[in-house]
């Protein structure tokens, strides 16, 4: 189970493929891709050889995650199927960056899984780089401090309070190395408490 971004996205392509082209390299490709279509049956671009080559045209052709319910290709859509499958899978395998990411937007998606890890302290570090790239929770604690001394809405301050209480939670799992699942019930509630804050500056 891969990322989005490794995809052709059909809509994309579609559009670029009516496009006139003065750029004879991306003209072939586009026929290198023409006919790898009639080939596969994943859409996963790791398949196309030489891919490097064509790095400069892939921003626009890869896919984004996104489907739109107006799509011409909603059932042939190499990353919507993927997903469907991988719903029904015994076995699923993937990355620790991807695994990473996919729970933070979906928690539930290793209910009921036996989850085995592959040189497990690398999802350590990926979990610590999405932490850096999202927020500093010890900012966040801080920021949340600073706030409820100002605070006078008492709902946006037991909100502030709560989003407080999960981060130091969360902080605390962390140094601990995450051995209890119930950081993931945090991190949505956390996702929960955001969603009701209506303070501006934690948009």
């Amino acid at each position: 189970l891969k990322g989005p971004q490794n995809y052709l996205k059909l809509d994309a392509f579609h559009r670029v493929l009516h496009r006139t082209e003065s750029n004879r390299l991306f003209t072939r490709f586009k026929m290198q891709l023409l006919i790898w279509l009639t080939e596969t049956e994943t859409g996963d671009l790791d398949e196309i050889g030489q891919l490097y080559r064509y790095q400069h045209f892939l921003p626009e052709l890869v896919h984004d995650g996104k489907l739109s319910k107006k799509s011409l290709f909603a059932t042939e859509d190499f990353w919507k199927r993927g997903q469907e499958k991988a719903k029904t899978s015994r076995v699923l395998l993937t990355n620790h960056a991807y695994l990473v990411t996919r729970l933070e937007d979906n928690p539930e998606f290793v209910d009921n899984r036996l989850v085995i890890l592959d040189e497990a302290q690398k999802m350590l570090l990926a979990l610590e780089n999405l932490a850096q790239q999202a927020y500093r929770l010890e900012d966040l604690v801080t920021q949340i401090e600073k706030s409820l001394e100002t605070e006078e809405n008492l709902i946006q301050k037991r909100l502030l309070e709560s989003i407080g209480f999960e981060c130091r939670y969360l902080m605390e799992q962390y140094q601990s190395g995450l051995k209890n699942v119930k950081w993931l019930d945090s991190l949505e509630q956390l996702r929960q408490h955001f969603s009701e804050l209506a303070l501006p500056e934690y948009r």
